[in-house]
């Protein structure tokens, strides 16, 4: 069971959102909240005036709410945001944002009854999700048209899922809706919670993708017959980028032992000095990748425990502050900075590929790595598709930040756009999988072939290719590539390829869970 409204990590919200973890509040945290509530309930019999809990919202703030209306301002905002369109998101990413709208509201600044993150809570812990469509967030103020729908749903006007079924609300799978009282409905609302589970998943997915790139530009290295040497430590140590040290000692960690490598360390029979940049700066250039990650993973983690809602209640200092925390920019400017690095993966990946299947750089290798080039075009239009997904990530790393539009007759004038951002990183990712199945396959072709000479690869690179024999057989004549490339990428999602490597080196292949 994990506990909401303390330091909530990546690895709970990964728990929560992939393994159905359960999650609670304590007593101690109920009762946090609770106070928060009694206080704001005290300023609203004095009449005081609060933004959204006794005016319109946005450029309607400075209209004032009759006091009996007070709760029916609360499900007309919930109505009228609830504006997204598009495809349904995830069941994964709506938990997400589920999890962490409890998480935020469970801090007690928000002014909500607990009975309204024990709802949240009740819909997690069993698994109804509310129906929630991917576009509306400006990402300021906060994602609100997507954390309508979940509000929608908690007040049982929304639709959900409940075991791969469509529900027209909560009350028909057995749950009872919730009535808002007044700021409840701003309160979940008002917050980053849907980029945040985005930009979450992204960096989960992203960690997956720079393990199995390591994996796989060792066996592209292999397949190529490079040369070790340029991940000595030596080399390294005079440039200590983390991540650099980390994975360049990973890469020499896995080549220990190869005997193809040692095929060509004859400097008069083989006359080649250093490699292409694919191979040879593979831990510069994956090892800048893992530390955006590291950097991009500090920023999720510090907004997962943020409270991002408007206006905020600080029982403590006797004052209801009305404030921008809701404002999605380091989320937004993170997601953009991660679609860029993920991109990096790939791009190199495709350089490594092109070189397998090119007769002019593959050390003798047969072209497209096919027995019988000409009749049989092998892997050549594996590359191509690789080709239209680089060109695909390049469109999706034009920046999200850099575009505004004023929204709310003026009066919400700077938006983050960190929806948009966060969804794109997650597209990224999930591209970038695709681009290293492909070289995957190739690598493990160019392999073949050099065992059919006797020559063999490293010992833990070895269990990787019997691994992939067992799912996928070499390439002797043409067939149809797309069940190869599909074949590869679920033995990817598996993550069987990483777990093989890691019980192998006995350590992680990067450190950033």
């Amino acid at each position: 069971m994990i506990k909401l409204g303390n330091q909530f990590t990546i690895e709970e919200f990964k728990a929560v959102v992939h393994e159905n973890k359960r999650v609670q509040i304590t007593s101690t945290q109920k009762q946090t909240i609770q106070v928060a509530r009694e206080f704001l309930e005290e300023q609203i019999k004095k009449e005081r005036t609060m933004y959204g809990i006794n005016t319109g919202f946005g450029k309607l703030a400075n209209v004032r709410i009759e006091s009996s209306l007070l709760e029916e301002l609360q499900v007309n905002l919930v109505k009228s945001h609830s504006a997204s369109i598009g495809n349904p998101l995830s069941k994964e990413h709506v938990r997400g944002a589920m999890v962490l709208l409890a998480n935020s509201l469970a801090r007690g600044y928000s002014g909500v009854r607990p009975v309204i993150v024990e709802k949240i809570i009740e819909l997690l812990n069993n698994q109804v999700t509310p129906i929630v469509y991917e576009h509306g967030s400006l990402g300021a103020s906060g994602d609100l048209a997507p954390l309508a729908h979940v509000a929608l749903a908690l007040i049982g006007e929304g639709p959900v899922l409940y075991e791969d079924k469509r529900y027209d609300t909560i009350k028909a799978v057995g749950i009872e809706p919730v009535a808002l009282k007044e700021k409840e409905g701003l309160a979940l609302i008002n917050g980053t919670h849907f980029s945040t589970a985005a930009l979450a998943l992204a960096v989960l997915k992203s960690i997956e993708n720079l393990k199995h790139a390591i994996i796989i530009s060792a066996l592209s290295i292999e397949g190529l017959q490079g040369t070790n040497m340029s991940f000595h430590p030596a080399v390294h140590r005079i440039r200590p980028y983390q991540g650099q040290l980390q994975i360049s000692a990973k890469l020499w960690g896995l080549l220990k032992g190869s005997k193809i490598l040692e095929s060509h360390h004859d400097p008069v029979r083989d006359p080649r000095v250093q490699d292409p940049y694919s191979i040879r700066c593979t831990p510069q250039v994956l090892g800048a990748i893992e530390e955006t990650l590291q950097f991009v993973k500090k920023i999720v983690e510090i907004e997962m425990n943020s409270v991002t809602d408007n206006p905020l209640i600080f029982p403590e200092l006797g004052e209801v502050i009305s404030g921008g925390n809701f404002h999605g920019e380091p989320i937004a400017l993170a997601a953009d900075y991660l679609s860029i690095g993920l991109t990096e993966i790939a791009t190199i990946s495709e350089k490594r590929t092109e070189k397998l299947l090119n007769s002019a750089y593959n050390n003798g290798l047969p072209a497209f790595l096919t027995p019988k080039p000409g009749v049989n075009s092998g892997y050549m239009i594996a590359h191509y598709t690789q080709a239209s997904l680089i060109n695909k990530l390049a469109t999706l790393c034009t920046p999200s930040t850099v575009t505004k539009v004023s929204v709310s007759a003026h009066q919400e004038d700077h938006v983050s756009m960190s929806m948009n951002a966060a969804m794109k990183a997650l597209q990224v990712a999930e591209l970038v999988e695709e681009v290293l199945a492909i070289e995957l396959l190739v690598a493990i072709q160019a392999i073949h072939f050099h065992y059919q000479k006797g020559l063999t690869t490293s010992p833990v690179l070895n269990k990787v290719v019997k691994t992939i024999r067992e799912e996928i057989d070499p390439l002797e004549k043409d067939r149809v590539i797309h069940k190869d490339i599909q074949q590869a990428q679920k033995i990817l999602k598996t993550k069987r390829l990483i777990n093989l490597v890691e019980t192998s080196l006995k350590q992680r292949l990067i450190h950033l869970e």
